[in-house]
């Protein structure tokens, strides 16, 4: 079972990645489709909607070295700035705190975890993100149009991400000490405090964003190299930034 499982992975590794490229050359279509099937081959068939819409790494096992090159790519990638300054810059949207980079899955014989089960699992909530962020960026173009379909479907993504998460922690709050599992573990909350607050949700986005900046804040960066410290201690002040900042509507005062 075991064996199987780690071929599995290995063409879910080819197929998520190709969708990677694509989401990113604006094929968000073929993207998801490609999404889709990695899930496939790594925990089945997927119970979500065909998706109609259209808008238009090899590492070593050691993976403090092995992940250095894909936190690199993320972090030239990241395309909201910190912003320290809020009288420098217009007010944000809610848009501009959803974490927008799809997830490469690395390659090498368990990469996130030394048990092959626990492994795929993380790899599972890692493509139920990207299928996630696809939607949930579709769902930006058709929020002028009230049509919040799209968001919800990538709500509820973003939770079963979380659940699958779950079962490898014993928090969904809590740092497990490997970098891009808790990378992954920040970008699922924050999406999903951004996700609940387009939703009107607030509610529930503040108990999300909390939860990441419980997670953030208790981030356990380990005694790696010191580019790789410096890389985490950046994707940390992005993802505590986004915890603080992103508020409800303030209610107007009783007359």
């Amino acid at each position: 079972m075991v064996s199987t499982l780690i071929q599995d992975a290995r063409s879910a590794v080819d197929l998520n990645n190709s969708g990677v490229a694509c989401f990113r050359a604006g094929d968000r279509s073929s993207a998801v489709r490609l999404f889709k099937l990695a899930v496939s081959s790594l925990i089945g068939s997927l119970n979500v909607e065909d998706y109609e819409a259209n808008p238009s790494s090899d590492t070593d096992h050691d993976e403090n070295n092995g992940s250095l090159d894909l936190f690199r790519s993320l972090s030239a990638e990241l395309q909201v700035p910190l912003q320290t300054d809020q009288h420098s810059f217009p007010e944000p949207s809610v848009s501009d705190y959803i974490y927008v980079n799809p997830m490469n899955l690395m390659s090498s014989k368990n990469a996130y975890a030394s048990d092959s089960l626990v492994d795929v699992t993380v790899q599972s909530a890692m493509v139920l993100f990207n299928i996630g962020l696809v939607y949930h960026l579709v769902g930006q173009d058709d929020i002028c149009s009230c049509d919040e379909s799209n968001i919800v479907k990538a709500k509820k993504l973003y939770e079963r991400a979380t659940s699958l998460l779950c079962n490898c922690s014993s928090s969904a709050y809590a740092s497990s000490g490997r970098p891009v599992v808790d990378i992954l573990s920040m970008a699922i909350l924050n999406n999903l405090g951004a996700a609940a607050h387009q939703l009107n949700l607030y509610e529930e986005s503040e108990h999300y964003l909390r939860g990441l900046n419980i997670l953030a804040s208790s981030l356990r960066i380990p005694d790696a190299n010191e580019e790789m410290k410096d890389i985490l201690r950046y994707y940390q002040s992005y993802f505590l930034f986004n915890s603080v900042s992103l508020q409800p509507p303030t209610r107007a005062p009783a007359a």
